[in-house]
């Protein structure tokens, strides 16, 4: 046990209705802050007590448990209230973790006290996390959030994919109680659809940019994203703003970056360029944003969605998806989900179960707890929260689509 582990001792105290974890602070508590993140904390004991005292294969919400407590463990900065993008535990001082990676925790403290029945314990986690993301927020009204935190005199990167996935998050959150999540969506979706690129001489003009001030490229996970965040605002508030930019993101999407053999290429840079490389979050968010176009009026495209599916499980086989990021495969297995809810297509959950399983038994490290890919370098932050989100989701029963 290291110096910064033995900081905390843990007291296991059995209780009706399950197990607790009391969390004693030997030298000195961490503040609000600290003590909030390390809530998570209460979500392992029964899950690690049960599955190491009975020698079987732990369940999927007992894994998440487990890779939600090495996160808080080897990603979290108790000190300073950042997440960090490697281990801190064993290399403290390391880059402080990106825009794209918390959204992925945001994803993981949401979901894992809500698999325990821990509401206050989520409540608390979710609100840590806001007041971490607001040191994201771009200075001046009307912006985005940076790729990492902005400080006086420089200017941090801002990516439009990294904000939709943000709105998506404050969508679920307004839907599950926070109230403020819908004014800070729709806060995020007016800033998004400034980023259309409006220049009529661009090949295929139209789509949203990638990244503020970037190169040029239109992604799909610029526009798929932008869309289904517009239609989740549309079916909350019925306002017709949304559903107007949700198509035409939509649409720009299918027109130009459609492979025309059954998925979708990544991006197009401004001379037509195609970048033919296939992701799973690519096909991912066109699988969602056809599940919420179908929600909202375009049933047709249900059908659409069920069979960029089906192209995707095809050629996404388990061994091409133990080759992916699984931060991507954490996007693509949530847009499946979304699927699964309404067609009850049978086949996607053993699919995305084959993949897990084999990634636990491949990736997971038993004495740290966290997932170690070889071939994409050191274990970091954003991959250990996706597995927890992939284990979360399938933990769980998959969430009406069209709510």
């Amino acid at each position: 046990m290291s110096a910064r582990e033995a900081r905390i001792r843990l007291r296991l105290d059995q209780v009706p209705g399950g197990m607790r974890l009391r969390i004693r602070h030997a030298r000195r508590p961490y503040g609000r802050t600290g003590a909030a993140v390390l809530s998570a904390l209460t979500l392992i004991a029964g899950a690690a007590q049960t599955a190491r005292a009975a020698d079987v294969p732990p369940s999927d919400r007992q894994r998440a448990s487990l890779a939600m407590h090495a996160l808080t463990i080897h990603f979290y900065d108790r000190t300073n209230g950042l997440f960090y993008r490697t281990d801190h535990l064993s290399h403290p001082g390391g880059e402080v973790a990106s825009l794209w990676e918390l959204s992925h925790v945001l994803d993981a403290v949401a979901l894992v006290p809500h698999l325990h029945r821990l509401p206050v314990d989520r409540d608390r986690s979710v609100t840590t996390m806001l007041g971490l993301l607001a040191r994201y927020r771009a200075p001046g009204a009307g912006r985005g959030y940076t790729a990492t935190p902005p400080t006086p005199g420089t200017a941090p990167q801002q990516f439009y994919d990294d904000n939709e996935w943000l709105g998506l998050d404050f969508v679920r959150l307004y839907e599950d109680g926070r109230r403020s999540g819908l004014a800070e969506a729709r806060r995020l979706f007016a800033w998004i659809a400034t980023g259309w690129d409006r220049n009529p001489k661009h090949a295929c003009n139209g789509g949203v940019f990638w990244q503020v001030g970037g190169v040029g490229d239109r992604n799909v996970v610029s526009n798929g994203p932008a869309a289904e965040l517009g239609y989740r605002l549309y079916l909350v508030t019925r306002d017709g703003y949304y559903l107007h930019w949700a198509n035409r993101m939509y649409d720009w999407t299918r027109r130009c970056l459609d492979s025309k053999g059954g998925l979708y290429f990544d991006h197009m840079n401004l001379s037509g360029g195609l970048d033919r490389r296939m992701f799973t979050y690519v096909q991912g968010a066109m699988i969602g944003a056809s599940v919420l176009r179908g929600c909202s009026g375009g049933h047709s495209f249900a059908e659409v969605a069920r069979r960029l599916a089906l192209a995707a499980m095809a050629h996404f086989t388990i061994a091409r998806l133990m080759r992916e990021r699984p931060e991507f495969v954490d996007i693509y297995a949530t847009d499946l989900l979304s699927l699964e809810a309404l067609d009850h297509d049978a086949s996607i959950r053993p699919y995305l179960q084959a993949y897990a399983d084999d990634t636990w038994a491949r990736a997971h490290d038993p004495a740290s707890g966290l997932f170690d890919f070889p071939r994409l370098g050191a274990p970091q932050l954003d991959r250990q929260a996706a597995m927890v989100n992939i284990y979360s989701l399938l933990a769980s029963a998959s969430p009406p689509s069209c709510q």
